[in-house]
C-alpha cells in the first residue's frame, strides 16, 4: 500500500511541477525534488524524536500521533526522491539521509530527550509549515529551481 502511495505522490508532484505557468526542466525538477525529499527527510525525523520524547514523558497517545506524522511524511520524502531513481536507490537515499539527520538531532540534544526543546525551536515552526502546507511548501523549492 506505502508503495502505491510513493507512486502516487511522485505522479502528483511531478504533474504538479510541470503544469506550472513556467515548468521546470528535468534537470530543475530533479533538484527541486532531491531538497524536498531532503527537508521531509529532516522533519520525519523531528517527529520521530517528538514521539519518543512523549512516550518518554509518558503520552503514549501524543506520540503515536507523532509516530504518525513521522510515517506519512517518510513516504513523502521516499516518493520526492523517486525522481530520477529507482525506487530501491530512492530508498537507499532516504535511509541514509534518514540516518543522518536522526543522528545529528540525537546529537543535539546530548541523547537526552529532556532537552527536546532545543530541537522543537530549531525544527517545528518549519516542519509544522511543511506537513501542513504541502502546495505552498512545492512551490517554494519550484521557485527556488526556476530563479536559478
Amino acid at each position: 500500500m506505502r508503495t502505491v502511495l510513493a507512486l502516487l505522490i511522485v505522479l502528483f508532484l511531478t504533474d504538479y511541477a510541470i503544469a506550472e505557468e513556467e515548468p521546470l526542466n528535468a534537470e530543475a525538477l530533479k533538484i527541486a525534488m532531491n531538497n524536498v525529499s531532503m527537508e521531509y527527510v529532516t522533519c520525519a525525523s523531528y517527529y520521530a524524536h517528538a514521539a519518543m520524547a512523549v512516550k518518554n514523558g509518558g503520552d503514549q497517545e501524543t506520540s503515536d500521533s507523532y509516530a504518525n506524522i513521522y510515517e506519512n511524511v517518510i513516504v513523502l520524502a521516499m516518493a520526492a526522491a523517486q525522481i530520477d531513481r529507482s525506487q530501491e536507490m530512492a530508498m537507499k537515499v532516504t535511509t541514509a539521509r534518514l540516518d543522518i539527520v536522526m543522528d545529528e538531532m540525537q546529537s543535539e540534544i546530548e541523547n537526552d530527550y529532556s532537552n527536546f526543546s532545543l530541537l522543537m525551536q530549531k525544527y517545528h515552526q518549519r516542519c509544522d509549515f511543511v506537513v501542513n502546507n504541502t502546495e505552498k511548501f512545492m512551490d517554494e523549492w519550484f521557485d527556488d529551481s526556476r530563479s536559478k
